[in-house]
């Protein structure tokens, strides 16, 4: 008997022969006899990086989570390369070392990784945050130094060292990331390392050319791996042909660093050890299972047909670990810590932690305007930031995020904080001067937008002709001005505007029109009217005072019989004008009568009356 049950139930655990169970079956007090089953272990992982993400699924739609019935406990993945670094939080204190361990590079640094490499590729190996196996122990055999040059004997040597160091009873997998140019004694290493047992993974190369033309790639019996990106494509640099057995994720690959920190690698070096992770799945539920039991497994596992631009003679498999997700049940939880950033030119960028429910099959982000929901924007499942740009100035956003599963969407995450999108105010328009008969310049303007805060001060700045004589600074927000003293006279002026708010101050405006404290011009005198010939007239004349501005130009009147008949304009300068095609049995005058900035002076009198000779 194991146990006795009194709190769940009354029961008993005990081991039983069949004809004890058959007696029990027919004993009245006893209710049910079940037998017992394992239970499997079904985890999953969210958010995972997305070559995790991809290789427990079967279509390129990522779920943002990586799922895994089994973690490779038992099992020793050997990592030839350069090293690990075994202190990183990421491996949990299961990194072997000592006598455990393998350093063929003799420089006296050991195992430890001073190139960052083999520290990358055991993490897609076994991390437990960027691994496929989180429970394997890793065991990092050293063949390349810090700059990641090594050698074919180191490689042998290491080969070596891992076939004595194997244990019969021990399920065991050896990671290649690395080759070299096709190499007998290399190549009869690795098929020696799988005779011993161990499985055989190994990259594939970044040549963009057949992978049977490098060892140890061409090997057969070895698992030789070729990379995709993302969307399913044969990475460009990807070697293949053949000699490869299937692809895995190998572009942009997250995974632990040599710092202690993470970096973002590619290469058929990164696609290498999740297949190397998966052989350790397979190898910690059927540990007896031999290296061509577990390559074929692999290739029943994979999935097919889903690869673009594979290359010639490539097989279409990609990478699956066999993992059933979990069923789901209920709506996904909501995601978490929603943020939006300070806006400027009408935009915020918000962020948020996705929902830890998974699969996800999107998301919703909703946009509230002053508290009333502006919109919906539906983003992908792996989404952690989107961009808003049509905000309004001095409205209040704020944004939730929804997730989506096959049961429907999740309650809506907290809102983030409130954002406003202040700018400095619109450049001041129809900037209007005048002057009154005082002196005193006036100013007018529109401002069409405060920028979503008040505007607090005017700046305004007087130029005398091109001259900027006075910057004078007024509080509030009115959209006019005086100035405190009268112009001087006979001068041009003309003012320029900003506004300020809390931002900041608005782009300057253009010039407002030209004033000039002055009179309008005394009348011209002494106007003479001569006959230059039978029909041609000269009129000259004296000017008048300017009245304290120069005259920007003048009139000449011609009257006939003393009824005006027309006028012509000369410039401010002219004193005299010269008339042709006079009529006969006419008689003319004439007058003059002057403008400046101020106004049109008076009429000067007439002048002395003159007719055509015939």
């Amino acid at each position: 008997m194991h146990s006795v049950l009194t709190n769940v139930f009354a029961g008993e655990i005990a081991d039983l022969s069949p004809s004890q169970v058959k007696s029990l079956r027919l004993n009245p007090k006893v209710r049910s006899i079940e037998a017992d089953t394992p239970v499997n272990l079904e985890a999953t992982q969210s958010p995972a990086a997305w070559g995790l993400d991809r290789i427990d699924q079967r279509t390129s739609t990522l779920s943002n989570s990586y799922s895994y019935d089994t973690t490779g406990s038992g099992v020793k993945a050997y990592v030839l390369d350069s090293g690990i670094l075994a202190s990183h939080s990421d491996f949990g204190g299961r990194v072997t070392s000592g006598t455990n361990a393998f350093s063929g590079v003799n420089d006296g640094r050991g195992t430890s990784d001073c190139d960052g490499h083999g520290t990358h590729v055991a993490g897609i190996i076994g991390g437990t945050i960027y691994g496929v196996a989180k429970e394997v122990t890793l065991v990092p055999v050293r063949v390349l130094d810090c700059t990641g040059g090594g050698t074919a004997s180191g490689i042998i040597n290491g080969l070596n060292w891992i076939i004595g160091n194997h244990g019969p009873d021990t399920p065991a997998v050896a990671n290649l990331s690395l080759g070299l140019a096709p190499n007998t004694a290399v190549d009869r290493a690795v098929k020696a390392t799988i005779d011993d047992g161990v499985s055989v993974v190994v990259a594939a190369g970044n040549e963009n050319k057949d992978s049977c033309e490098r060892s140890p790639s061409r090997v057969s019996a070895a698992v030789t791996v070729g990379a995709v990106d993302s969307s399913d494509r044969r990475a460009y640099f990807s070697n293949f042909g053949s000699c490869v057995d299937l692809f895995a994720p190998g572009v942009s690959i997250t995974s632990d660093w040599k710092d202690g920190g993470t970096m973002v690698v590619s290469g058929t070096s990164m696609a290498t050890p999740h297949v190397a992770g998966t052989v350790a799945l397979i190898l910690g539920v059927t540990p007896t299972r031999s290296p061509a039991n577990v390559s074929t497994d692999l290739k029943t596992l994979a999935t097919t047909g889903t690869i673009s631009n594979g290359g010639e003679r490539s097989p279409n498999l990609l990478l699956h670990t066999g993992a059933t997700p979990p069923p789901i049940t209920e709506a996904p939880v909501a995601p978490t810590s929603v943020s939006a950033t300070t806006p400027a030119n009408a935009t915020t960028t918000v962020t948020w932690l996705a929902s830890t429910s998974t699969p996800i099959l999107d998301q919703t982000v909703n946009i509230y305007r002053d508290g009333t929901l502006l919109q919906s924007t539906v983003v992908a499942s792996t989404t952690k930031t989107m961009t808003y740009s049509s905000m309004t100035t001095g409205a209040s956003y704020t944004f939730t995020v929804q997730a989506r599963n096959s049961i429907g969407l999740s309650t809506a995450s907290s809102a983030s904080t409130a954002v406003v999108w202040r700018t400095v105010p619109s450049k001041p328009t129809s900037v209007a001067a005048a002057v009154n008969p005082s002196g005193i310049a006036s100013l007018t303007w529109s401002v069409t937008s405060d920028g979503g805060s008040a505007l607090t001060e005017r700046l305004v700045r007087t130029y005398r002709g091109s001259d900027l004589v006075a910057t004078t600074s007024v509080s509030g927000s009115a959209t006019g001005f005086t100035t405190a003293t009268p112009l001087d006279v006979g001068v041009s002026y003309k003012f320029t505007v900003q506004v300020r708010n809390s931002i900041g101050l608005s782009p300057v405006s253009g010039y407002s029109n030209t004033v000039v404290f002055a009179n309008a011009p005394s009348a011209a005198t002494g106007v003479v009217a001569t006959l230059k010939s039978t029909s041609n007239a000269k009129i000259t004349w004296t000017l008048g005072a300017n009245g304290g501005s120069a005259l920007t130009g003048q009139v000449v009147r011609a009257y006939a019989n003393g009824v005006y008949l027309t006028s012509f304009n000369v410039s401010g300068t002219a004193k005299s004008l010269t008339l042709l095609g006079m009529s006969t049995g006419v008689s003319y005058t004439f007058t003059v009568q002057a403008r400046n900035l101020a106004g049109t002076g008076s009429e000067s009198a007439p002048s002395n009356a003159i007719s055509r000779i015939r």
